[in-house]
């Protein structure tokens, strides 16, 4: 027998600093990576973008997260 339960799910900017801080080490597991134009590959680490610019890659992603910071889109079924 399942049960159901109720999650408070946050959007990056409504998080407190720690909680980013946590968000930030998560998002920096997977950096963007991408091309230069010698052919080179860099990546871009979330944590040395503005705060607009990460919760904009959060919405996109459709990544919501606990009080603590912790990613909790994967538990919510469509």
């Amino acid at each position: 027998m399942s049960k159901m339960y109720s999650i408070a799910g946050f959007n990056f900017l409504e998080l407190t600093s720690s909680a980013k801080a946590k968000v930030l080490a998560w998002l920096d597991d997977c950096p963007v990576e991408y091309e230069t134009e010698e052919g080179g590959i860099l990546f871009d680490y979330p944590s040395e973008w503005e705060e607009t610019d990460i919760d904009e890659h959060c919405q996109i992603n459709e990544y919501i997260f606990d009080k603590r910071g912790n990613p909790i889109h994967n538990l919510i079924e469509g």
